[in-house]
């Protein structure tokens, strides 16, 4: 042929069925190319645009060349779709190996110098559940069980089911959830577990606290602890800490300590036990003092003792009030009826007592120091007693020269008594006196005797005041209820100490305490008894 001797030619004279390659390395005038020549002319070809193929179909030479040219030391690689150009090897591979942590995985055939089988396979295989050294895999439903998780950053969980973080364990004297705050010096408030609510929904909580367990152990929904000798166990306040809880936090040791500013500190309810119980020791089960003019403990309720205290000591109080207002008509103790009573009873520092209603027992007496020993004894003498409300007077009378008395009354004394008696003793000698003349205004007048004798005069009337009127004296009345049968001094009447009436309230208010608060008393009175 006429073509440069640059490739492979291939000549046929007679028909020819071929399949060709050609790869040239070295180009010179052109790109590399296959020349395929047949003399005998070429028929039944036919060539597709973009085939790949250049040259004629009638006779002579059929030129087939490369449409994509590839820089040097390039080749043409089937790419799965078109031929592409790409960088040909160099070099030889004498060993391949395989490295990774032994901690999770181990390795084996490594390395393979000649043929072989690389092996990668986990230490512990990947795991939704809390398996130990064995990478974190999600389950099913996006979960995964840990012992623990350990970090310096923070945790956030935010999702629609209804426990955003659920915290268990099964182990005795374990820990739920365990929050620590662990700043070694600052001013501000640190926290070790905070719980956030903007919920509106009623009785939405930041923290809730839930006890399930229906044995007979003592076991809790929330728990505080303080070692600090001026610590808290648990606090609560309002949205900010009052002046006075500002100025007393830090100065003594609290279980519970709770502050409000303008509202309630702590608010206790109940339907049928105990609002708040309060055991002690040593020391008292409730103090409560306070430096303003509100009402320390207010306590209500619909059918039970508001307040009921107990105590097996024989020197300190069941109840103890303190006062320390040095003014001498300060308040002491304040008992209220409903107000549509109007009834009262208080006791003020002067140590008086006063009540608006009837003061009821078996002896009114007094109690002083004896005059002549005051030192070592005591003096108590008895009230006079009398089925009426009765009022004495008395005094001395120095009969006139006509041998009379006018004796003055109180200008209050027809006002507050009626139904008069007299009693007239002479002194010094006898003279058949007489009341010449009853109460009148406010007066009575003594006759009959002689001038200058004395005469001790006594006076008795019944009151018939507003009140007296509105509230008739009753001397004889049933007994009612659980009283009946049971009597206030069971001993006078030979009869043990469970028929007597107080037993019968002290029952009753036994029967209205909750479950276990008469054992849990008991059991702290019993233990001090027993020391």
């Amino acid at each position: 042929g006429t073509q440069a001797n640059d490739g492979l030619a291939l000549v046929a004279n007679s028909p020819l069925n071929a399949t060709f390659d050609s790869k040239e390395n070295i180009t010179n005038s052109h790109a590399p190319e296959l020349d395929i020549v047949f003399t005998g002319g070429l028929s039944g070809a036919t060539l597709t645009t973009g085939g790949g193929l250049a040259g004629g179909v009638s006779g002579g030479v059929l030129n087939v060349g490369l449409l994509r040219t590839c820089s040097t030391k390039q080749v043409l690689q089937w790419n799965g779709t078109a031929w592409a150009c790409s960088s040909a090897g160099a070099g030889t591979v004498s060993s391949v190996g395989l490295s990774a942590p032994v901690s999770d995985f181990t390795v084996t055939g490594s390395p393979v110098t000649s043929t072989g089988t690389l092996g990668l396979n986990w230490t512990v295989p990947p795991s939704s559940a809390s398996t130990a050294n064995a990478i974190v895999k999600r389950d099913a439903t996006g979960s995964f069980n840990v012992n623990n998780i350990n970090g310096t950053g923070t945790i956030s969980v935010i999702t629609a089911n209804p426990n955003a973080v659920f915290g268990g364990t099964s182990l005795d004297g374990g820990f739920g959830v365990y929050g620590s705050a662990q700043v070694i010096t600052g001013t501000q408030i640190s926290t070790g577990v905070l719980g956030d609510n903007i919920s509106p929904g009623k009785l939405s909580s930041g923290v809730l606290g839930l006890d399930n367990n229906t044995t007979t152990s003592a076991t809790t929904g929330v728990q505080g602890s303080s070692q600090s000798p001026v610590g808290i166990g648990v606090l609560g306040y309002g949205a900010t800490l009052s002046n006075t809880a500002n100025s007393n936090i830090g100065s003594a040791r609290a279980g519970i300590w709770g502050d409000s500013p303008t509202a309630i500190g702590v608010l206790a309810t109940t339907d049928s036990g105990f609002a708040i119980e309060a055991l002690g020791k040593t020391g008292g089960g409730i103090r409560v003092v306070t430096d303003g003019p509100n009402t320390a403990i207010e306590a209500q309720t619909l059918s039970a003792s508001a307040f009921l205290g107990g105590n097996r000591d024989t020197l300190n109080p069941t109840l103890s009030l303190e006062n320390t207002t040095t003014a001498t008509n300060g308040l002491l103790f304040f008992a209220q009826a409903p107000l549509a009573l109007t009834g009262d009873c208080e006791i003020t520092t002067s140590s008086d007592l006063a009540c608006t209603g009837k003061l009821i027992g078996a002896q009114k007496l007094f109690k002083i120091d004896h005059p002549l020993d005051p030192a070592n004894k005591y003096l108590l003498h008895t009230s006079i007693e009398s089925p009426d409300r009765m009022n004495i007077y008395n005094g001395i009378a120095l009969l006139d020269a006509k041998g009379e008395a006018l004796v003055e009354m109180p200008s209050y004394f027809e006002a507050l008594n009626g139904d008069f008696r007299y009693q007239l003793t002479c002194i010094g000698g006898f003279v058949p006196v007489y009341v010449a003349q009853e109460i009148s205004n406010n007066q009575f007048r003594i006759a009959g005797g002689k001038p200058g004798i004395k005469v001790s005069w006594q006076v008795t009337g019944i009151r018939h005041d507003a009140w007296a009127k509105a509230n008739p004296s009753e001397v004889e009345v049933e007994k009612v209820g659980d009283e009946r049968g049971h009597y206030l001094h069971p001993e006078a009447f030979g009869q043990p100490k469970e028929m007597g009436v107080s037993t019968v309230r002290a029952a009753r208010q036994h029967a209205m305490r909750p479950p276990g608060v008469a054992t849990r008393l008991a059991a702290v009175q019993g233990s001090e008894a027993a020391k």
